[in-house]
């Protein structure tokens, strides 16, 4: 994401009362260490676009599962975000969207969706991560892993089919309904960087991140006085628009076909987009 000052001031004087925005504004205001506005939207968008996971889609049938990875430096902050998201997950009733920080395999991935299948995965040290899975010392069961991710973002708008085994009684195939993967990765660029190989490219899942880099700091990023602590922050306004946003009755997240009971068919330039950002 290229990031230009004059650009983001209109953009973000646009979001600022909308969702989107509020929830930014949010991991902004209880920053400790630096403000990071684009990684504070960047993963504010996975975390929206799994709360309108399974409910909504455009009329092609395109839905909000996003793989996001945010870039910064050590020590600049690039994980508040993700607390500031746990906080909200649990202050919203919504542990069960918020999946764990790692995997050990493709089945780890898999089963909890089996329950569940909204999931927003928050990874720290994505690079590291990254890294174990895609140098030669991976073994075939942590390789699995990203083919695994692959096929969950294609499949969130049809029914997602594991493997079949040979022992049924204790490995059952499992069936996903509208599967909704979102995910928000944090690395310092290097070690990002330094994972990437031309396998990743070829096999589509790099490409299927948004990745935001910020600019180098500046005083405007540093924090000297902060707002507000995460768990004094005042969420009211934020809570407010989520009940309006998905009512209490949508907010489900079973393993059923959601097919044809989606809420409400829309296009991403019509008044879904006008709420969560006006």
């Amino acid at each position: 994401v290229e990031y230009v000052k004059e650009k983001w001031e209109i953009f973000t004087d646009y979001i600022n009362t909308g969702l989107i925005g509020k929830i930014s504004d949010f991991i902004l205001q209880t920053s400790t260490d630096t403000r990071q506005p684009l990684l504070a939207m960047a993963s504010t968008i996975s975390f929206v676009g799994a709360l309108l996971g399974r409910r909504y889609a455009t009329e092609t049938d395109l839905r909000s599962n996003v793989y996001v990875v945010g870039l910064l430096g050590s020590g600049e902050g690039k994980d508040h975000a993700m607390k500031c998201i746990d906080f909200l997950a649990t202050k919203l009733g919504l542990d069960s969207f918020i999946g764990g920080g790692d995997w050990t395999s493709a089945s780890a991935v898999i089963n909890p969706l089996a329950t569940t299948p909204i999931r927003m995965f928050q990874l720290d040290e994505f690079g590291k991560k990254l890294k174990s899975i895609t140098m030669g010392q991976a073994g075939d069961y942590k390789a699995e892993i990203l083919s695994t991710l692959l096929e969950l973002y294609s499949k969130s708008n049809t029914i997602y089919r594991g493997k079949e085994y040979a022992n049924k009684k204790d490995n059952q195939t499992a069936i996903i309904y509208n599967p909704h993967v979102n995910m928000y990765c944090a690395s310092t660029p290097d070690t990002f960087y330094d994972a990437l190989s031309s396998r990743d490219s070829v096999s589509g899942f790099i490409p299927r991140f948004i990745i935001v880099q910020p600019p180098e700091m500046t005083m405007d990023n540093i924090v000297l006085d902060v707002a507000c602590s995460i768990n004094k922050y005042n969420t009211s306004s934020i809570e407010e628009i989520v009940k309006v946003l998905i009512p209490s009755e949508l907010l489900t997240n079973s393993n059923v076909d959601t097919s044809n009971s989606i809420n409400m068919r829309i296009v991403y330039n019509s008044c879904l987009i006008i709420f969560l950002i006006s």
